[in-house]
């Protein structure tokens, strides 16, 4: 039964690195490395297939689909002499070369036991004239070919550094050799994953705690006077943007005469969305906050108070409602949310945005700034702060002079 038909927010990769922390100071080496111990520890059962396997053996050791038919599990009593001492091997998968005539094997742990310090090397048999066995951690070589798929489906060129995504613990010798010039080339494509899976996790917290607060407080009054309720069923704001309007009993109603007119004059010239959406004038103490937008019930709050809120929170329903897709989440508004971060990380560490930097960090924060600056540089309105803050408010100064810049172009290519 659907239960909702709102949009998703949706991401092209399925590595979901939303909770992965990368180390910004560390090299570029230690980070694909992080990435790579993130997604291996994510690893499904579902995805520790026979198939998943080939496909991987297939691209870093380099044999052809059709050698690989000789792949199968290792035989139950399986137990190898690894140095002093003998080794269970009987739940691996094993694969003979088929290039040698001596007994060459491989063997894949699919469980992710294999001792870190076995990974990869390569022994003889007590015999050395009958070849020799490697062991490597098949769960881990399937994580890595998982990265490995998704970097190049958007970065084809990477395929060259193939062996150097299996990243220094995989292999022992020659086949891999510690280069950061070239793991950082991996680390660019990984961290625009990232950011994808990073921005549609905060989106969702985003969401579920604006829903967990509307159920608590934002329902329609009981109890409004008759004279609001009037105002409620005439008010212009139902011809401007709106399906339905609450007053507080508190609202002073000669004033919203004044700001349905102001709203009707600057409506005109803003985008407009399909979405029946709410708009309720209320006191938003609890929130320490002058105006709320609540995506999956279609609400727009403002305080009555202070309405100055009022066009960024417009800002938000226009991320959500205005395109086939969340705005904030695009491709075209991703460097502008990623510099927004890195402009956050050089205020002072006492700044309020600091202390709060996952909430003025999220994407449609980020957005809904983006065209209250924009809005501001167009007219001046009651809906908006006064410009001096726009200038020295720590939660737009995060916006530098080029992001500025940039903000007239996205948006008047947006809403023209």
């Amino acid at each position: 039964m659907l239960k909702s038909i709102r949009k998703e927010m949706k991401t092209t990769s399925n590595l979901k690195l939303g909770k992965l922390t990368l180390d910004i100071l560390a090299s570029p080496v230690a980070n694909v490395e992080k990435t790579v111990k993130f997604i291996n520890r994510n690893i499904g059962e579902d995805e520790l297939t026979m198939d998943n396997l080939k496909k991987a053996i297939e691209t870093f050791f380099e044999y052809k689909p059709e050698e690989l038919d000789g792949l199968e599990q290792s035989k139950p009593s399986l137990y190898l002499g690894l140095g002093a001492s003998f080794h269970d091997y009987s739940g691996f998968v094993q694969f003979q070369d088929p290039h040698k005539e001596t007994r060459d094997i491989m063997y894949f742990d699919m469980k992710g036991k294999l001792p870190q310090t076995k990974n990869g090397n390569r022994y003889t048999w007590r015999n050395k004239s009958q070849g020799s066995f490697g062991v490597y951690n098949g769960k881990r070589l399937i994580a890595v070919h998982k990265l490995y798929s998704e970097l190049i489906k958007h970065n084809p060129e990477l395929a060259v550094l193939k062996n150097y995504i299996l990243t220094t613990s995989f292999y022992k010798g020659q086949w891999y050799s510690v280069d950061n010039e070239k793991s950082g080339e991996i680390l660019k494509a990984i961290m625009d994953v990232y950011e994808d899976d990073l921005n549609i996790k905060l989106m969702e917290d985003y969401e579920r705690a604006q829903s967990g607060d509307y159920a608590k407080s934002f329902m329609t009054k009981k109890n409004i006077n008759a004279s609001v309720m009037a105002q409620m069923e005439v008010t212009s704001f139902k011809d401007h943007g709106f399906s339905f309007v609450e007053f507080d009993n508190e609202t002073d109603l000669e004033k919203v005469a004044a700001i349905e007119e102001e709203w009707a004059l600057l409506y005109k010239d803003l985008p407009k969305v399909q979405t029946k959406t709410d708009l309720r004038f209320r006191k938003l103490g609890n929130h320490k906050a002058t105006g709320l937008y609540y995506p999956t019930q279609h609400s727009l709050c403002v305080d009555i108070r202070d309405v100055s809120a009022m066009l960024h929170e417009y800002g938000h329903l226009l991320d959500y409602e205005y395109g086939d897709s969340t705005i904030s989440l695009s491709e075209d508004f991703r460097s502008m949310v990623r510099r927004y971060r890195a402009n956050m990380a050089m205020l002072k560490p006492d700044s309020y945005v600091n202390k709060k930097k996952t909430y003025y960090g999220t994407p449609t924060e980020v957005f809904a700034r983006g065209f209250e600056i924009y809005m501001s540089g167009k007219t001046e309105s009651s809906f908006l702060k006064d410009k001096q803050a726009y200038e020295t408010d720590d939660a737009y100064k995060c916006f530098d002079d080029q992001m500025r810049f940039e903000l007239v172009t996205f948006f008047d290519n947006l809403l023209g």
